[in-house]
């Protein structure tokens, strides 16, 4: 289950959205997420995907570094897992 603002917003809750957003860190965020009553699995689960697609295209936008391990030539930059 995820721990962000972006899941507490999903599910209408603006306080704990807004402690996120103040917090320390994913600890934090993660303590908080318990405190939420109104988890709806229907709504995650039309929405989850989306919400990791974005983070992750923000995530390499913004930090050059992963950006150049994510677009190097194939064997060059991420780790893979190959069978003989």
């Amino acid at each position: 289950m995820a721990q962000g603002p972006r899941w507490a917003l999903l599910m209408s809750d603006d306080a704990v959205a807004e402690k996120i957003l103040v917090g320390s860190g994913p600890a934090e965020a993660k303590a908080l997420s318990r405190e939420m009553s109104n988890f709806d699995q229907e709504v995650w689960d039309a929405n989850c995907n989306g919400n990791v697609e974005e983070g992750n295209l923000l995530k390499f936008q913004r930090n050059e570094n992963l950006k150049d391990v994510l677009l190097a030539p194939p064997g060059l930059g991420m780790c893979g897992n190959e069978s003989d």
